[in-house]
């Protein structure tokens, strides 16, 4: 089978309509050895990608299965390459990549102490410039890995590696140190979807976590902080919908009044949710935001 490549815009075709069904009719073997037969076709970059994509959701799949653990060396190699590479300051971004997927490798094997020496060995010091990747803009322009996956599974693997107690100045010390090279938006989600299972201990790891957020002040203005939208998150995760009214109500700040709305809404609350769209308006403060607050679709979908 040869894969052919075309200039141009990339043109998505439709979907055949005998594709669900014939993949249906394969056995597993037969899929098995048609996604072989594909990969060889590939350049050794796809190939790469789809590899390590292949075996990040087999993790994730049901029948328990881990990558084999790479050696534990492979933390005294990244931390030698780091170093020379700050001497000079620049490294191949191929070498970092190669560093880069052993310590995934190494958190989907479930060795998150490796992994966490991996990352941290690279991460930082590139986050701060001072291995220069020879990127004009982001990172992942030049790496052959996700480097927002990366990160994920780093903040990952400091989670499950500190005590629960310091678990949250950890957490919060490791986005802000690879801010460089990504940012999480929703960190326990993130870190969930790069782990195989559930986040251990993230029941008692919520409050001490929302505690730890609310200590920062707002901006002065009416953007939102990191720290504000990750505060959100954990209290929707203890108290549902209720604890993003609450912080709504007290705050008054328009994207705590939009998750308010937002979240009635994606649950199908209709009645709930016109109610807060209408509750969110009076408590923003410029007119401008309330354009942000419309009513919800169910309304223009008929709802009395």
């Amino acid at each position: 089978m040869r894969v052919r490549r075309r200039s141009g815009i990339p043109q998505v075709p439709a979907e055949d309509p005998d594709f669900s069904r014939a993949l249906e009719a394969m056995t597993a073997p037969e899929l098995r050895a048609f996604v072989r037969s594909v990969l060889d076709e590939l350049d050794p970059d796809a190939r790469t990608a789809i590899v390590d994509e292949l075996i990040a959701r087999a993790v994730k799949g049901r029948g328990g299965w881990k990558p084999s653990r790479p050696a534990q060396r492979i933390v005294d190699d990244a931390t030698s390459f780091a170093e020379a590479a700050c001497v000079v300051g620049h490294a191949d971004p191929a070498d970092v990549s190669e560093h880069l997927r052993l310590g995934g490798k190494a958190f989907l094997a479930g060795d998150h102490p490796t992994a966490r020496g991996v990352f941290e060995a690279l991460l930082l010091p590139i986050s701060v410039t001072d291995i220069d990747l020879g990127e004009r803009e982001l990172v992942d322009e030049v790496l052959m890995v996700d480097a927002h996956t990366c990160v994920a599974q780093y903040v990952a693997s400091v989670y499950t590696t500190t005590p629960v107690n310091q678990r949250a100045d950890a957490v919060l010390r490791a986005m802000d140190q690879v801010r460089g090279v990504s940012s999480l938006l929703n960190p326990i989600k993130e870190m969930e979807d790069v782990s195989a299972g559930t986040l251990p201990d993230l029941g008692a790891f919520l409050p001490l976590w929302a505690t730890r957020l609310g200590r920062f002040r707002p901006a002065k203005d009416e953007w939102e902080t990191d720290h504000e939208r990750w505060l959100r998150e954990a209290v929707f995760r203890v108290d549902g919908v209720a604890g993003l009214e609450r912080i709504a109500r007290k705050t008054k700040r328009p994207h705590a009044c939009l998750a308010w709305c937002e979240a009635l809404a994606d649950a199908g609350r209709w009645p709930e949710a016109l109610r807060a769209y209408d509750a969110a308006a009076a408590l923003v403060a410029k007119a401008h935001w309330r354009g942000q607050l419309p009513r919800p679709p169910a309304v223009c979908q008929g709802w009395p």
